[in-house]
């Protein structure tokens, strides 16, 4: 199962009401509108490692996450902050989520986060960052 397989299961499993989208930034800008909100998005990886040991080769992801919600048409500083904040806790509790899921090395890096705030074209909020994630297990080669 590949690194984002594993993160789709973790946002379907906790969050089964959200959006899920696997995309590139166009990509998310399309998929979006047709999606279930909030939504989490996992941007295709940018960069990645590959560790060989010991007969097993784990993988590495840099990653971009971003956790989304539909705001009214020019909304104002107040929608946009309740929207912003409701996505950072939504952000907390899907990477603690991914810590814990036995699927990847403990996260135990500080994670910078970004305003999606008129960065895509549709009318949402939210926040973006960037992670890495590591395979705890690995796969024999």
């Amino acid at each position: 199962m590949s690194i984002e397989d594993k993160i789709r299961e973790v946002a379907k499993k906790g969050w089964p009401s959200h959006g899920f989208v696997l995309e590139d930034w166009e990509g998310v800008d399309r998929a979006v509108d047709k999606t279930d909100l909030p939504a989490i998005v996992c941007f295709l990886v940018e960069d990645g490692t590959l560790e060989f040991k010991n007969g097993r080769c784990k993988d590495s992801e840099d990653l971009i996450l971003a956790f989304i919600d539909k705001v009214p048409r020019d909304a104002d500083g107040d929608e946009n902050k309740s929207v912003f904040l409701s996505m950072k806790g939504l952000a907390k509790d899907f990477i603690a989520a991914l810590s814990k899921c036995g699927y990847f090395e403990p996260i135990g890096q500080r994670i910078t986060y970004h305003s999606l705030y008129e960065v895509l074209a549709s009318n949402v909020s939210g926040l973006w960052c960037r992670i890495t994630l590591k395979e705890l297990q690995g796969v024999c080669v």
